[in-house]
Parts: structure tokens; sequence; C-alpha cells
């Protein structure tokens, strides 16, 4: 019997035997690689701290640290650094230094390095709270070419070195004399010198004087002090006092307290308003009706009434000022009603009203000069006051102020402008002048920004191409991006921001396209429109408000072309 031939597969384990094998030995090698530069350098070393269990803001304490070196290994370049958060200082160093280094160089097995940073913290405007430092170890392990880190952080609680506050009424009168008190303690153990210093509102006066007040440790000081302001009612005011110290000769704030007052109704009324007007801004040529009503909300007669109400802006036209009671200060541009002239306010009975008012204009046009002119405002402030005051008020004399600001609305124009020779623009134009029927004619479009009195951002310019008029991909634009939409048959030039003057201190911002025109019958003998109305859009900066401005539509009569004669650009066969 003949033999027949087997064919023999071989064993799947043999196959992975080797896979397995090389799988182990790679992880091997991996295991030996972390363990000797991994685990190796950084294993035996040891960075410790110790912190006061709580730090008095302004006085000096030690933060010590411990670095121990229990590797196997020598260590090169060792350093310790301090990573300060704000508001704490080095003692010793000048600034706002946020970190500082000690070199301990090397480092030899089983050494032990202790030392400290002396640190102040200065920044205390919480009673309580903490701060975060960062200490942290860089070495060399002796055979490695790799520098580590081991780094701790932690955290040490502050207690304020003193308490300072301000007592003051919830409300006042207008031009009252009331009394605000500052309070300080000392929680320190040492003594504190403080630098007082008063942040107010400029309507505010006080007898208070900026000194310096040294507090013994424990103790408390109170200081009173006299106020007066003049705003109008309704209105709220702050008292801000700011505690400062010196350290190493440089002064640092320490705390500071607000009291915030309000304006209290007066039993004056006093209103000051623009008759049919409810926006705050005005433009050129506007007309002002200003009117005032006095009203007395007392159970007494306030007597001898004196109202001055002062205007300040450039855009004011004085000459058009109308009264038809009270006076005009031109000096200090100053309107007054008094009592000699207007009997009416010698005496104002409890529940009486008293109209006045008067007229003024806004100057027709922007007078700017140069680039500083910008932003314009009419300010007025109309103040009554009268000698007679109620008896729970503690005054002088009883007084009200309205202040009305009105801002002037920029103003943002485009003008729109078509040649035919053009050469100063770097464009040539193609085609026959004056245009001919079926024949395509090239013109360029100048579009020109002029920008007044405010800045303005999202400036967009847009016009439709005419019938039979196409858009060439031609264009000079230094600012902005010009495009066409295909779809609307629109050209848009979108500018990101215009300063405030721009085209009238200095050149326009200009944008050059190229169009053709292609006449057909139904135009000849007439000019041909090129270009529709043109539109600026764009948002005021300075009054909040949407400007618009439009420029004419565009024909074949190219009143800007200067080479063109009136008419040649009629249509013909």
């Amino acid at each position: 019997m003949p033999f027949m031939s087997k064919k023999i597969r071989p064993s799947r384990r043999k196959t992975f035997v080797p896979l397995i094998i090389a799988a182990v030995f790679l992880f091997f090698l991996a295991a030996v690689f972390f363990y000797f530069y991994i685990v190796k350098p950084t294993s035996g070393i040891f960075l410790d701290f110790k912190v006061p269990e709580k730090v008095v803001a302004g006085e000096e304490f030690k933060l010590q640290f411990l670095f121990l070196n229990e590797s196997s290994n020598l260590l090169e370049n060792t350093e310790i650094s301090l990573h300060l958060p704000h508001g704490v200082y080095f003692k010793d160093a000048e600034g706002e230094a946020r970190r500082k280094t000690l070199s301990l160089g090397q480092v030899s097995i089983g050494s032990v390095y202790k030392d400290y940073f002396e640190l102040v913290i200065l920044d205390i405007f919480e009673k309580e709270k903490e701060k975060e430092f960062t200490l942290e170890a860089t070495y060399f392990p002796a055979l490695f070419s790799r520098k580590f880190t081991l780094n701790e952080k932690f955290k040490v609680s502050i207690k304020t070195p003193f308490e300072v506050d301000i007592a003051a009424p919830e409300q006042v009168f207008s031009g009252e004399n009331f009394e605000w008190v500052f309070f300080c303690k000392n929680n320190s153990s040492k003594d504190i010198e403080v630098a007082l210093e008063l942040v107010a509102p400029k309507e505010f006066s006080s007898d208070f004087q900026e000194t310096t007040l040294k507090i013994k440790a424990g103790e408390e000081a109170k200081l009173n002090f006299k106020g007066n302001i003049i705003l109008p009612e309704n209105s709220f005011f702050d008292i801000n006092l700011k505690a400062k110290s010196k350290f190493n000769g440089q002064e640092y704030l320490l705390l500071e307290t607000t009291a915030n007052l309000k304006i209290a109704f007066s039993p004056l009324s006093f209103k000051f308003f623009l008759a049919e007007k409810e926006d705050s801004f005005v433009f050129p040529g506007e007309v002002l009706n200003y009117n005032l009503v006095l009203k007395n909300n007392a159970e007494i007669s306030f007597t001898d009434l004196i109202i001055k109400t002062s205007l300040e802006g450039r855009m004011y036209d004085f000459d058009s000022l109308k009264l038809e009671e009270g006076v005009f200060d031109s000096a200090s541009k100053t309107i007054i009603f008094n009592p000699s002239d207007i009997p009416e306010l010698k005496e104002l009975e409890p529940g009486e009203t008293k109209n006045l008012g008067f007229s003024i204009n806004v100057i027709s046009d922007y007078p700017v000069k140069d680039i500083s002119d910008k932003n314009f405002e009419l300010l007025a402030v109309s103040r009554v006051e009268s000698p007679t005051v109620p008896y729970f008020i503690q005054a002088n004399k009883t007084v009200n102020v309205v202040v009305l600001n009105l801002k002037v609305k920029g103003n943002l124009r485009v003008d729109s402008q078509a040649f035919f020779r053009d050469a100063p623009s770097g464009i040539l134009n193609d085609g026959p002048f004056p245009p001919l029927v079926d024949i395509p004619t090239n013109f360029t479009v100048h579009w020109l920004v002029y920008n007044y009195l405010t800045d303005v951002n999202n400036i967009e310019i847009k016009a439709k191409l005419e019938p039979k008029v196409n858009f060439t991909n031609t264009t000079v634009v230094t600012i902005g991006t010009l495009d066409f939409n295909s779809e609307t048959n629109e050209v848009i030039w979108r500018i990101p921001r215009v300063l405030a003057n721009s085209g009238i201190i200095n050149e326009p911002i200009k944008a050059i396209f190229q169009i053709q025109a292609t006449p057909s019958i139904e135009s000849l003998n007439y000019f041909m429109p090129l270009l529709s109305e043109t539109i600026i859009l764009g948002y005021d900066e300075f009054t909040g408000l949407n400007l618009t401005g439009f420029d004419y539509a565009l024909t074949t009569n190219l009143t800007d072309d200067l080479t063109i004669k009136p008419l040649e650009g009629l249509i013909k066969q």
C-alpha cells in the first residue's frame, strides 16, 4: 500500500511563545527605566515646611523649611524657591518680587538643610482669609542629565491687624451739614502708624484733613468729621477712606472702608427738564426748550428764592438765548432768576408751584479744529436756594440742584462719486465716452467717508448696481473689506472702526471699485443709471446711537469728473 503524504500544521502555542517572551522583556526594560530614571532619582528626597498657625497682616513672620536627601544620589545645583501670592512680600526684597531662590549647591547623601524666608502680608481687604504659597525644590541627581522638581503647596491663615469702619447717615439733604465718624482698632501686638486718605466726589466738602494716625497695640481710635454735599435729590455718593502704611520705605494700602449715602428728597421740590424731549442727545441746529418747576412741599413758606442755571458746552448758541424772565450773565454763562426781578420768588407758600423757562439753540455746525475736538456735551446745572430752612434740616439754607447732560450726536457721511477718466486711481477705464448703445464702457466709483465728532464702529456702506451694470472685481481699498453680492447685486464696504473727525481734519477714508455699463436703446439721449443711492451705517460709541447717512444715485452724468463737459454723458447711438 503506497504511503500517503500528510500536511503538518505548526503549533499555535509555539507561534506565540516568542511574542510572549518579547513582551515580558519589554515590560522588564520599562520597569527598569521607570525605577532608575523616575523613582530612584526622587525617592528619599523630602521637602517640608513650618509656618505660624495664623499670621497677622503687616507683621513679619518666618516660613521655615527643611530639605532632606536620604536618596542614594548626590544632588547637584540644588535650589529652593518660594513663590508668593498677591499681597505678600519678602522682607528684604524691593518692589513686587514674586519669587525668591536660595542656592544649596551640592547636597550630599544624608544631608539636611534648614533655612527660612522672612515675609510680610500687606493685602488685607477682608477680615479673615488665606494665602496659598508654593515651595519648590529643583536638583540634578548625580549621573542624571535632567532636572527634577519637587513642589509643596500650603495655605496660611491671615488675621487683620486692625479694623476700620465709617459711620454716617443713610441719607442726607442736599446742602445739609452732617456728621460722619471714622473708627479704627489695632488688633496687632505692636503699634501701627497709618496714613488716612479720603476719596469722595468733588462736590463733597469736609473738615477732614489727610493725616497720619498712630494707634497703639490693642487700642481703638475714633475721629469725628463734618460733611456737606450738594447733589441732585435721590442720587447716591460714597465716602471712601483708605488706610496706608509704610514698609521698607514703601507705602502700601492696608485697608479701606466705604460709606454709601443717599440724597433725600428735598422739601423744596425742583424739576429741570427739556420740554417734548425724552432722549439725552442733541444734533446741530436743534432748539432746546428748558423748563424749571418749583414746588413747596414743606409746611412753611420759602422766601427769597434764587435760581441759577449755568450752561457749559461749545455747541450752545448763546446768541439764540431767549428769556421771558431773569437775566443772563455772559461772563459766567449763567441764567439768574432772583426775587428782585421776579416777585413770585420773594415767597413760595406751602403747596405753591412756580414755572420758569428759557430756550437756546445748538449751533448749526460742528466746531471741529483738531483731533481733540470730539465727544461734545452740553451741560446745564440748575440750582435753587432759599435762606429758609425747615427745622429738621441741619443747614444754613435749603438747596436743591438738578443736572442735565446732553451728548451731541455724531454725523457719519459718505460721498459717492463716479469717473471715466481716472488715471490717479491707477485704474484705466475702457470703452467709448460719450457712452454708446450696446457697447460697454468702464467707470470707477469712489466712496469717501467723513465722520464728525465721535468714534464709530461696525461701519457698512452699500449700494446696488443698476441694470446693465456689472462689477469688474477691480478695487482699491486701504481699510476694511469690499465685496460684491451677486445675489442682491450690491457692493458692500465694511470698516471695523472710524475715528472721530476722519475726513474732517485729514483725508477721508476711500474705497474705489470699477464697474462696466452697457447702455440699452432705452437709455438713448438720457443719462444711464449706474449705481443706486449709497447708504452708510455705523454705531456711535459716544452716544450709543445707530448713525445713518445717504448720498445720491450715480448716472453717466459724471458731475465729479472735471474732464467731462455738461451733457457729455448722454447715451449716443
